[in-house]
Order: C-alpha cells, then structure tokens, then sequence
C-alpha cells in the first residue's frame, strides 16, 4: 500500500493518476476472479458425479484447461457475457448467488472509484483554470508585463 501511495505521488499527469486508479481496481479484480475461479473448480470437483467437472468431462484433462473453463466461469459472473459451464449441485448454485452479489457490489465501487477520480481530476484542472484567469487578471489590472 506505501509502494502505490508512493508512486501516485510520484504522478504529475492527472490522466496518469486516473490510469493508475484504473489499473489498480483492475489488478484487484482479477485476482479476485483467480481466487473465485479456484473456488468454482474446488466446489465444482467435490462431487465426482454431479458436478460441473464431471458433466463438463474437465476431471482427468490438465490443469490450464481446468483453470481457463473456471476463470471464464468467473469473469462471466463480472461482466455480461456468457458462460457454457452451469451449476449442477446445492453447493455450486449457492455459490453462483453468493458471487453474483459479490460481483454487483465490486462494479459497483469499480465504477464509483473510477468516477470518483476523474471528477477530482476535473475538480484540479478547472482550480488551475480559475487560478490561471485570476493571475492573468491580476496582471492585466496592475499593468505587469
């Protein structure tokens, strides 16, 4: 946390400090889907013959397909697309509500963060903007070159 505070004071640009909150929520993002993802396959395993592993035929293939099917089973709980993996199991279905209400409060302070920094950078650029017009002002009355 000191190292990002540090960078952003590092930050001149009010659109690279817009970025970087960008990014920041994003990284946080994904590594929520990572730990949800590994979840799903978790929950998803545990019955050896109802569960979405076993229908979807994903328990003797190797581990990167397993975890690209259940990261995007994960990502689609985030965002509008789709996903061909379905609950099957009391467990898998509870999960499924949990992370779809998870999943609405994360965009939810996504967006809010995201619209929350960039009305402060407009909130700077136009204190700069009046400070710039009222030196100018002040120049112009007191005949400064």
């Amino acid at each position: 946390r000191r190292v990002l505070f540090t960078i952003q004071t590092l930050i001149d640009s009010e659109w690279l400090t817009l970025a970087m909150v960008v990014v920041k929520n994003l990284a946080s993002i994904v590594l929520v889907n990572h730990f949800l993802a590994c979840i799903w396959f978790g929950v998803g395993s545990a019955d050896a013959v109802k569960g979405w592993v076993a229908k979807e035929g994903l328990g003797d293939s190797d581990v990167g397909a397993q975890y690209l099917v259940s990261l995007h089973w994960s990502l689609a709980q985030f965002t509008p697309g789709a996903s061909t993996v379905k609950p099957d199991t009391v467990a898998e279905r509870c999960l499924v509500v949990s992370v779809l209400a998870m999943g609405l409060v994360i965009a939810t302070c996504f967006i809010s963060s995201v619209t929350s920094t960039m009305n402060a950078v407009w909130t700077a650029k136009r204190y700069n903007f009046t400070q710039q017009l009222l030196l100018k002002k002040f120049l112009n009355q007191n005949q400064v070159p």
